[in-house]
């Protein structure tokens, strides 16, 4: 097969799509190989699972892949995984000339290399040093430089380094070396560097995606109720937080692969830029792909089970077929549906703790409520926040 190198499957391959490669030897004469490979188009899904069951003479058996054209047994994901298995073996069983014992050998007519310093090496070659010899007489030397002076300039004075700075100055020009000379530089300097507005960059700070008060929910509560609120039971989800978060990753971590989970701040799609989300953290694994998850943690219920949690009207958990999940009229399922599509994420895990148990459910993106609900958002966001952001028309006095 000479024309190999326009396979879609060898793209796939020197792209570096294929990764996690395992191997395990289930008969003697058989090996079963298994692989990750990414989507050619849509890098951030999960990748797909390819596995080919082969012989120890290189015949392959079977292969299957996740993606559609999988049940084939013949899709390009799995030729990418057969190429990257071919360049494996080939580069391990390689040899270079390095390796070798004796393999760099000095030519017979070399009985002894001198050492000499790098300026008396002479690189001119054989056939440049002839035509020397056939042009005038000229004797070729050891060397093509001129020799150098062996007399260094001499360093000019800071007071004649001054009166040249001084004389260039008065000379009517902007010469650009004065750039570069303190108590010269400031003519140089464009106005609109003078009066700079400092960069966003600077707004970024690394403690704020820790600091609940500083999210848009608490300061939009701050605005409409001209007071900043706290209880006990927000201090007791603030304070409990962290520690069912990293129980939450503790577990998790048993089950996937590469499982970490990173602080968030706000999140803002373009598509409804009146909108925000900020989950309390940024998921991702190998397996699952990127995610978010939201944690809480009540202080009415802290200290009972999630069954019994479940059995109480108010919470935000009921049973449905001997199965505890999230209710789906409750408001922490409209909180998590909009962190999900605002952040454009497959999945959104909603932990429940308490001091005694812990609840996790994987909530997965739902579209039809998601187009109705966004619909009720914004018009909520026209008639009743927009005209109070823009003229405290809810706010202001009665005339």
């Amino acid at each position: 097969m000479k024309a190999y190198k326009s396979l879609e499957s060898y793209n796939f391959f020197v792209s570096g799509w294929v990764h996690s490669i395992l191997a395990k030897e289930v008969q003697p004469d058989k090996v079963l190989i298994f692989s990750r490979v990414k989507h050619s188009q849509r890098a951030r899904e999960t990748p797909l699972s390819v596995w080919i069951l082969s012989e120890t003479n290189v015949s392959v058996i079977a292969a299957h892949s996740s993606c559609m054209a999988g049940l084939a047994e013949a899709c390009s994901h799995v030729g990418a995984t057969l190429f990257a298995l071919e360049t494996g073996v080939r580069m391990r069983s390689s040899t270079t000339c390095t390796q070798e014992k004796s393999k760099w050998l000095m030519p017979a007519y070399v009985k002894d290399i001198p050492y000499i310093p790098v300026n008396e090496m002479d690189f001119t070659s054989a056939k440049k040093k002839f035509d020397m010899l056939q042009t005038q007489n000229v004797i070729p030397t050891t060397s093509r430089r001129m020799p150098a002076n062996d007399r260094p300039p001499s360093k000019a004075t800071d007071e004649e380094m001054a009166n040249l700075f001084h004389q260039l100055s008065m000379a009517g020009t902007k010469p650009a070396i004065l750039s570069l000379v303190p108590g010269y530089s400031d003519g140089y300097k464009p106005s609109e560097m003078c009066h700079l507005a400092p960069p966003l960059t600077s707004l970024f700070k690394p403690e704020k995606p820790e600091s609940l008060p500083g999210r848009v929910t608490r300061l939009g509560r701050k605005y409409l109720e001209a007071h900043q609120f706290s209880s006990v039971a927000t201090r007791w989800g603030c304070n409990h937080e962290k520690k069912a978060r990293d129980y939450y990753v503790k577990i998790m971590t048993e089950h996937h692969e590469s499982f970490t989970v990173a602080d968030s701040g706000l999140l803002i799609n373009p598509k409804w830029p009146h909108l925000g989300a900020s989950p309390d953290g940024v998921v991702l694994c190998d397996c699952c792909g990127e995610g978010l998850c939201e944690v809480k943690c009540p202080f009415c219920h802290k200290n009972e089970s999630i069954e019994t949690l479940a059995s109480n009207k108010k919470s935000c958990l009921i049973e449905n077929d001997g199965k505890i999940q999230l209710d789906r009229n409750h408001a922490y399922f409209y909180q998590v549906q909009a962190q999900i599509n605002i952040a454009e994420v497959a999945y959104c895990d909603f932990i429940v703790w308490t001091e005694s148990s812990i609840h996790i459910e994987r909530v997965t993106a739902d579209t039809v409520f998601w187009d109705n609900t966004v619909i009720k958002a914004t018009s909520f966001f026209k008639k009743g926040i927009l005209p109070e952001l823009l003229g405290k028309w809810h706010s202001k006095a009665a005339l």
